[in-house]
């Protein structure tokens, strides 16, 4: 094959097959954003509670890093137990246990923050991050 038709068809197929790449991220639902979840993405799972979709779909959420120091690597522990959960801005004390009790088909969307934007928006004690919810309510 002649080498200037050979680099003309690379040229013109290399686009193609990046944005096919990129387009199908895995895990990055319909919206392309790994930290949230909307109606599309969650439409088949309508008999579940919202802690087994993102479970299933985004499981990364409850596995934040960990957030102690050198001296003291139990400070801040991340585990489901401290991640904090906001149900239309409303922090629920329940934390993790009140995405048990919430049936996804009163979800609009969801948002991961990790404990960086988390305390930025919300304050200290956000080192596990938070899991916003918004309900059709």
């Amino acid at each position: 094959m002649n080498r200037r038709v050979f680099l003309a068809l690379a040229i013109a197929v290399l686009p193609m097959g990046a944005g096919a790449c990129a387009a199908g991220g895995a895990g990055a639902g319909t919206s392309g954003d790994r930290e949230l979840l909307t109606l599309e993405d969650f439409a088949q799972y309508e008999a579940m509670d919202v802690y087994s979709v993102i479970r299933r779909l985004r499981g990364h959420w409850f596995h934040a890093r960990s957030t102690g120091t050198m001296l003291d690597p139990d400070l801040g522990a991340n585990n489901e137990s401290q991640i904090k959960v906001y149900v239309d801005g409303a922090l629920r004390t329940r934390g993790i246990e009140a995405l048990k009790e919430l049936s996804i088909n009163e979800v609009r969307e969801m948002r991961h923050l990790d404990s960086r934007d988390a305390t930025m928006q919300y304050g200290t004690d956000h080192g596990a991050g938070a899991i916003l919810v918004t309900t059709g309510r």
